[in-house]
């Protein structure tokens, strides 16, 4: 069964979308893929309609034992 993690990214000054694109997620996905990440998609969201949201992560996981055991050694 596919399990979904998602997390929210408040609209900050400092916050490096670039950085988080090419560097930050590519290194989650080697770290965690083994633990059963399938993919990742970052949105981003108008922050004047959504409650100052700017970014948006899903990542799609196998099954939540695997994502548990992942963050458990990468957390």
């Amino acid at each position: 069964m596919v399990f979904i993690v998602s997390a929210l990214y408040k609209k900050t000054e400092n916050f490096k979308l670039d950085y988080y694109k090419d560097h930050h997620m590519p290194l989650v996905m080697e770290r965690f893929k083994p633990f059963g990440l399938k993919s990742y998609k970052i949105l981003e969201l108008n922050p004047e309609t959504s409650q100052g949201y700017a970014f948006h992560t899903i990542m799609e996981w196998e099954d939540q034992e695997g994502m548990m055991k992942g963050f458990g050694e990468h957390g």
